[in-house]
């Protein structure tokens, strides 16, 4: 059974099940069009991307066993300030963030007990936490593409212009 919902969920991060990898919804995504907004109410792809990165962090400390205070990340920023978003080395740094914490997480699936550990309060199972994370990233993802797609940047273009 533990093998079986590792498959499952280590399959969930690289696209099955969850309508596309990850990585490839981020493909060709450069930092210009990561920092357009469609319209004043719609948020960026840096944002939502950072929005991913903060909560994708939070749950994978929760799942390796440390408390989180889920009120006080609630309270914090989950978005970046204008500031963060003017320096273009911060977007390649977020990039990185989300990518090591996708590895970290698959690296973890092979080492946790998914069933009776229970964790912070409220007590979540590391199957939920894992879950959570899954539907999480591939909620925001989903935005993104549409973003991208509003911006007339989906799909991304292969190295020969097509």
């Amino acid at each position: 059974m533990k093998n079986q919902l590792i498959d499952a969920i280590h399959s969930g991060f690289n696209g099955e099940w969850t309508h596309i990898d990850p990585k490839k919804a981020l493909a060709g995504l450069t930092i210009d069009n990561a920092k357009k907004k469609p319209n004043k109410s719609t948020h960026s792809c840096w944002e939502l991307l950072h929005h991913i990165v903060i909560w994708q962090e939070t749950i994978i400390k929760n799942i390796k066993g440390e408390t989180i205070d889920w009120n006080e990340i609630e309270g914090k920023d989950n978005w970046p300030t204008h500031e963060t978003m003017l320096e273009d080395f911060n977007f390649g740094n977020l990039l990185n963030r989300f990518h090591t914490g996708m590895e970290e997480a698959q690296s973890l699936l092979k080492s946790v007990d998914f069933i009776n550990k229970s964790v912070g309060f409220p007590e979540l199972s590391t199957i939920k936490l894992y879950l959570t994370l899954l539907q999480h990233t591939s909620y925001y993802i989903g935005q993104i593409i549409t973003v991208r797609q509003i911006l007339d940047d989906w799909p991304p273009k292969n190295d020969d212009g097509s």
